[in-house]
């Protein structure tokens, strides 16, 4: 078993979870998280957890039958994340064999793994897919964002030039994958709907960033954009989870990040696979 991979499948497809990183914020750092939220009622959403489910993780996703990679994780910056080309590696999956990768949105632990240092592609035979909504806000509406940042971000975005295509909500990927509507954490954000065999996989991407959130949809993060738009997304993604007795995959949640969501109040309950 090699670690911070775990393999599975969706019918015929067969599905790796990459840990790109975890990190494990105390009270503190969650409370800049969700400034929101009083912090007696952090502190008792946090305290309900099991062991471990405050983690906050980076799960990028790879579909080995089609060659497929959903984000692309921080790139290598840190001890703490930048483990995914190293582990990809070692269930013999190296970046020239990657030819499809789909970006979610444009955040940059997920297109920072786009390039090198030196700003070099690091999949050099892969075609990439985006969003239109997505690309349109950041290459020209994202306003309010630190200059330094949006200057990185563009230049990560720009290293697609050539080999990008742009999709809308309902696109095929490849066979058995489409683009889904999840709007809200970013303008454009877009998860997907994997189907094979019969089985079906959504994954959220950043619908939803730690398990508190799936107890209350409505508790949202700092960080998403669409602060009115992004709770009505989670909640009807969930419900959808629920209504189709679908598996789930997000990008943010304890590793694996697998699951099937139930109702429980009037939020929902996370059932880890």
């Amino acid at each position: 078993m090699v670690e911070g991979i775990h393999e599975f499948s969706v019918g015929q497809l067969a599905c790796v979870a990459v840990n790109d990183g975890c990190a494990f914020p105390d009270l503190e750092r969650v409370r800049t998280i969700y400034p929101d939220i009083p912090e007696d009622e952090l502190r008792t959403a946090l305290d309900s957890l099991p062991e471990g489910g405050g983690a906050f993780c980076y799960n990028t996703l790879y579909l080995k039958n089609a060659r497929l990679l959903v984000d692309t994780g921080h790139g290598p910056t840190s001890e703490q994340h930048g483990h995914m080309l190293r582990r990809l590696a070692q269930v013999g999956v190296a970046p020239e064999d990657v030819a499809v990768i789909f970006i979610s949105h444009a955040h940059g632990d997920h297109v920072g793994g786009l390039t090198d240092a030196e700003g070099k592609r690091i999949f050099p035979n892969a075609r990439y897919v985006m969003g239109q909504r997505e690309w349109q806000y950041w290459m020209h509406e994202a306003e309010g964002l630190p200059e330094d940042y949006l200057t990185s971000i563009r230049r990560k975005l720009n290293s697609m030039e050539g080999s990008l295509a742009l999709v809308e909500p309902g696109d095929e990927i490849v066979p058995g994958v489409t683009a889904v509507e999840a709007y809200g954490h970013t303008p454009g954000h877009m998860g997907l709907m994997i189907e094979s065999g019969g089985e079906k996989l959504l994954h959220i991407v950043d619908a939803l960033h730690m398990l508190i959130q799936v107890m209350d949809p409505n508790k949202s993060p700092r960080f998403d954009t669409l602060k009115e738009l992004s709770p009505v997304t989670r909640r009807r993604l969930l419900q959808r989870a629920v209504d189709e007795n679908l598996l789930v995959y997000a990008y943010h949640l304890p590793f694996p990040p697998l699951g099937r969501v139930t109702t429980a109040g009037s939020g929902f309950a996370w059932q880890p696979v």
